[in-house]
């Protein structure tokens, strides 16, 4: 199977020798042996994907949702399915019946390994994942999702249904809430909650209390802490997030924009490979959010400032990468060689047993910085694959 590819006349026209070089070696990290390591995660029995090599070879771990979505989303990445996305048969209905065969009445989506005693993280990430990729892919939900639900509710001021989460029944219960989530103390823990329950936010019509109290809590960094680190910028990213998916507009935008340059550039070793995905996803939000709300020209900072430094940042990024990539081109979630406890957790549940490893969601972020980084620095290098390819990778996984 070939390598990850990109067109490399094109980019020696348009910018020259010395990004080609950075791209080319940057490119180094991704090839054919990556795409078998996420067909090797496949199991045909159920139609999911594991988490992670010892979750498959371990009694007791099963298939995931959001490892499965994971790997859905990075094959569509590698341009191997036409648009609009499709993936062949037998796979496609065994993953889509997999997804679709979780979802409860209440509109969620459970796996019988954790059932409904997961955190609201856990669930919304669930939730947005199955029914993201059936809808995608031209499926019905078995039920209306917890969002419809929800919204049929607030329509019929019916809130105290069941299926709407308690602090989404008023506004008074969301701000107690969101006070409760000491945004300026932890602003990556409740970035996240918040960011992943905007579909839910939205539903119960409290978009504009969501944002006013975020506008509140933006401290003059732009950022919602006072100091810039790894942490604090992730959680910056998490709310660029709410403020996307709430399609509102983001102050102190020229703030924010230094922030995530300054946090890109950072010396110090990242703790985890979404220290480097976080801040180019952050520039992809921000580009979005300045686009839907009509104001496209507060980037030039931002595109001025990137163009100036994109072999930097091509360089950085991959050296940063480099602390999370296996032999295997898999990536790990921590540091090559980082020593797990009693598991590897994710959004408050054991998805694998203890070990040293690559596992898809850090597989899905390493890939992903492949393509942020590209789009960040205006770069049209094109998908490493084709749909021709494409036979060859799902042959893998029959």
């Amino acid at each position: 199977m070939k390598n990850y590819g990109f067109d490399r006349e094109k980019i020696l026209t348009t910018h020259g020798e010395e990004i080609l070089g950075a791209l080319s070696d940057f490119y180094s990290l991704y090839t054919g042996e990556s795409v078998k390591w996420i067909a090797s995660l496949w199991d045909e029995k159920t139609g999911g994907f594991y988490f992670s090599p010892s979750a498959r070879d371990t009694d007791g771990y099963l298939p995931d949702i959001e490892s499965t979505g994971q790997a859905l989303g990075v094959l569509q990445d590698l341009g191997i399915t036409p648009d609009p996305v499709t993936f062949p048969e037998p796979f496609v209905t065994k993953t889509l019946t997999f997804l679709r065969e979780l979802q409860d009445e209440d509109g969620f989506f459970y796996q019988p390994q954790w059932g409904k005693d997961v955190n609201t993280s856990r669930r919304a990430r669930d939730l947005a994942s199955a029914s993201g990729w059936l809808k995608m892919l031209g499926w019905t939900t078995k039920y209306p999702t917890a969002i419809e639900q929800m919204k049929s509710a607030a329509k019929e001021e019916k809130k105290t249904e069941s299926v709407t989460p308690e602090h989404l029944r008023s506004k008074e219960a969301f701000l107690t809430y969101l006070d409760g989530l000491r945004v300026n103390e932890n602003s990556y823990g409740a970035g996240q909650i918040i960011a992943m329950q905007s579909p839910q936010i939205a539903a119960c019509g409290l978009s504009d209390t969501c944002i006013e109290y975020l506008n509140s809590m933006q401290m003059e960094n732009g950022i919602w802490e006072r100091e810039l680190n790894y942490s604090s910028a992730n959680g910056m990213l998490k709310i660029c997030h709410a403020y996307n998916a709430l399609g509102r507009d983001l102050p102190r935008l020229e703030a924010v924009v230094n922030a995530t340059v300054s946090t890109i550039f950072n010396p110090e070793p990242p703790k985890a490979i979404v220290d480097v995905f976080n801040p180019l996803m952050a520039l992809h939000y921000l580009r979005s959010i300045v686009k839907n709300t009509g104001k496209p020209e507060r980037l030039k900072t931002l595109e001025c400032i990137l163009k100036q430094r994109a072999v930097e940042v091509i360089r950085t990024t991959k050296e940063k990468l480099l602390n999370f990539w296996q032999p295997d081109t898999s990536f790990c979630y921590y540091p090559v060689g980082y020593s797990f406890g009693d598991g590897q957790w994710s959004q408050g549940k054991v998805v694998a047993p203890p070990a040293d490893e690559g596992n898809m969601n850090a597989h899905q972020l390493g890939n992903a910085c492949r393509i942020l980084i590209t789009e960040a620095l205006g770069l049209e290098v094109g998908l490493p694959y084709t749909v021709e390819d494409g036979k060859e990778i799902f042959s893998l996984l029959s």
